[in-house]
């Protein structure tokens, strides 16, 4: 594995070759500015596998670095943890943004470093290689990465964010979801372009809903998205929920056939972060959101489909009954309409 490790303390640098090889990781470079990164960057055949970054460094520091990083070649997925001593939500939240996979705060004890990073890689790792996708290339169970849209992390850097910032308080965070209604028929019918077009515009459309707070949100799979947002007052989900929706229709989603995809997504209701008494269990809040939000959609589903059918029965009986009237008139008047001239 290969680990790049930026940092511009002399004295953490020297003691990283130590802490790295204690923990079994032998090939890393070592940089002491973002300028050193870049031409650490250019001059690897291969690309780093891990990525550690201090967040405070003089001239380009590592958050504008990180966001470099997630525009190269080949590091789109690659864990990037950010090491720093600052440990406030604003220096959370910037990190996160600009494209961070985890946080880990100054003094570092080795034994958790190695298991950030080896937990950073392996989960990455699979997502990167998209090991056994089904015929039109997109894993329906599993998260995807969707460009393009803001504020939207991996669904794993969504629960390391909400980890880390238990340890400063969520008191001020609310935890909510959002469901794409019958997204099985969604999938079923669609290419894997047309799909990931249509995982992306509920994003964007998300996202746009949502510009008025502070939040990150993630894609979670099977057409869920769950989302965290600081606020210290509940959140006007069912104006959300209208607005999501509102934006989805100026889309006029179509298929690459020009075939109208319809989409309509529901909101879940949200979780106070107050409520929640570790970072485990903000992470079990994210579950819990998406089941919310899963069983809306299901209980509305059920709904439509029962009025669909009442109003099918009433249509039906209201045809049997204006074709029984005909028929009696027609008796009556001698097998027509008209009446009889007396």
């Amino acid at each position: 594995m290969k680990i790049l490790v930026v940092d511009d303390d002399e004295m953490f640098l020297a003691m990283m070759p130590v802490f790295l090889s204690a923990a079994g990781f032998s090939d890393f470079t070592l940089a002491t500015s973002a300028k050193e990164t870049v031409r650490a960057i250019v001059r690897s055949p291969v690309a780093f596998d891990l990525c550690l970054l201090d967040l405070i460094m003089p001239e380009i520091d590592g958050i504008e670095l990180c966001r470099w990083l997630r525009n190269e070649p080949g590091y789109k997925h690659t864990p990037i943890l950010m090491v720093t001593s600052k440990a406030d939500k604003v220096h959370i939240d910037r990190a996160f943004a600009a494209g961070a996979t985890d946080y880990v705060t100054k003094p570092i004890d080795a034994y958790d470093l190695a298991n950030t990073i080896r937990r950073s890689v392996a989960l990455v790792g699979p997502t990167a290689t998209a090991n056994t996708l089904p015929s039109n290339g997109v894993d329906f169970q599993r998260a995807v990465h969707l460009q393009g849209v803001p504020r939207l992390l991996d669904y794993k850097a969504a629960e390391n964010y909400l980890l880390v910032s238990s340890r400063v308080g969520l008191l001020s965070t609310r935890i909510f979801a959002f469901k794409i209604r019958n997204i099985g028929k969604i999938f079923a019918r669609s290419n894997s372009e047309d799909f990931l077009s249509v995982l992306t515009a509920v994003g964007i459309a998300i996202s746009h809903s949502l510009k008025a707070s502070e939040y990150f949100f993630a894609y979670a799979g099977e057409g869920a998205y769950v989302c965290v947002a600081r606020t210290r007052t509940d959140i006007n989900l069912g104006r959300i929920e209208q607005d999501v929706n509102r934006f989805i229709r100026r889309m006029h989603l179509t298929d690459k056939a020009g075939i109208p995809i319809d989409v309509h997504v529901y909101v879940g209701t949200q979780i106070r972060g107050g409520l929640v008494r570790s970072g485990r269990g903000a992470v079990d809040a994210m579950t819990i959101a998406i089941r919310k939000a899963e069983e809306k959609a299901n209980t509305e589903d059920t709904d439509e489909e029962t009025k669909a059918a009442l109003f099918g029965a009433f249509d039906v009986r209201w045809a049997e009954s204006r074709n029984s009237a005909k028929i009696e008139r027609s008796q009556r008047t001698g097998g027509t309409d008209k009446p009889k001239v007396h």
